[in-house]
């Protein structure tokens, strides 16, 4: 696995964001930042991953922002669309309750362990790195 490029950002305020092709990566450098991709829609595209950084950032996601945004196979080839969160701390909260996520085992990529969270319908995945907090809202 390959990324291309990363973008890095120190607040939530801008206009519009598209990382382009590839498998690029949205870098949060700042402090208590709060990316909430279903509210943000169009203006956040084209990062398959996230890193949120040692700042108490957070992530906000759903289903439909991994499948719109993700990639089939990204990490591991089991046919769902895939995204990575990484990061040294910070929270990530997956929209849709437990009606929409599961929480699955871990895996290993590189030297990074992931949790691996899966919507009901078995088609998106995100794989959010064990340093993460992670809440199913």
């Amino acid at each position: 696995m390959t990324f291309d490029k990363a973008i890095r950002i120190n607040s939530g305020d801008f206009e519009r964001i598209d990382g382009g092709l590839g498998i690029d990566t949205l870098v949060m450098d700042g402090k208590s930042m709060h990316i909430d991709l279903s509210a943000l829609g169009m203006k956040v595209q084209g990062f398959e991953k996230f890193d949120l950084g040692a700042g108490g950032n957070t992530l906000a996601l759903s289903a439909n922002d991994v499948l719109a945004g993700g990639v089939r196979d990204m990490v591991t080839a089991d046919r769902k669309v895939q995204m990575l969160v990484n990061g040294a701390n910070g929270d990530v909260d997956l929209l849709g309750g437990s009606d929409g996520w599961t929480q699955g085992g871990n895996t290993t990529v590189g030297d990074v362990t992931y949790s691996v969270y899966t919507n009901l319908a078995g088609t998106a995945e995100l794989l959010v790195e064990d340093k993460v907090h992670v809440t199913i809202m």
